[in-house]
């Protein structure tokens, strides 16, 4: 609400009650003007918040100071989202981007390894069942998600059997939706420096996300998310 309804509010409020008191000290009434002006100003203001988010407009609370011009706070439809990441590279970012989504598209519509395999499972089936199920698939990539090697000194990713490298190979397969999101200072990995199978990956768009930037990155993924 701007500074001048609230005067223009505090005014009539006191004259309402300048005249209800007469008698009393104008100090004490302009006071009780102020407060009630205040009140009955910003009660408008809280209801509405309080619509907005029941309505789901803004479930991670009303943009702030910064908010991307034409950044949708609220995606208009829904999408099923998979979040492939590799632990040892990623597993903190991840853990915040899901945070971060499943407040926007629900809980069942966003897939994380941690929370959505349960106990007993076969781990790479899950995944690969959901990567099938989603219309979405966010690929964290790090520093080391390219070089990233096992106990033998082995590169995981000319593993067939890795499970990230499965995850966006399975998407990459199926025609998903397929972003790179970089993490941690990480460039984009060169089609020559993946295995065949996952060299569509470098001519997809990369959004970068930072800890600096990150409430502005995240309003990026989640339009290129929703946009068809």
């Amino acid at each position: 609400m701007e500074i001048s309804t609230i005067v223009m509010v505090h005014r009539a409020a006191a004259q309402a009650i300048g005249t209800t008191f007469a008698g009393v000290p104008m100090p004490v009434w302009y006071a009780a003007a102020i407060a009630l002006g205040t009140l009955s100003g910003l009660g408008p203001m809280w209801a509405a918040r309080r619509a907005r988010r029941r309505a789901g407009a803004y479930p991670m609370g009303p943009p702030g100071p910064g908010f991307p011009p034409g950044a949708v706070p609220y995606p208009p439809i829904s999408k099923r989202i998979f979040l492939s990441y590799r632990r040892a590279d990623s597993q903190d970012v991840a853990g915040r981007l899901f945070e971060a989504l499943w407040p926007r598209f629900g809980p069942q519509n966003v897939f994380i390894d941690v929370d959505s395999v349960r106990p007993g499972r076969d781990f790479v089936d899950a995944m690969l069942e959901a990567v099938e199920s989603v219309d979405v698939v966010i690929a964290v990539i790090g520093r080391s998600w390219l070089s990233s090697t096992d106990s033998d000194g082995r590169r995981r990713l000319d593993d067939p059997h890795d499970s990230v490298r499965l995850e966006v190979e399975t998407a990459l397969r199926l025609g998903k939706q397929v972003i790179p999101v970089l993490v941690g200072g990480a460039g984009m990995p060169r089609a020559e420096e993946l295995p065949a199978a996952l060299a569509p990956l470098a001519r997809r768009n990369a959004i970068g996300l930072s800890h600096t930037t990150f409430r502005g990155d995240l309003e990026r993924l989640v339009v290129a998310i929703v946009t068809p």
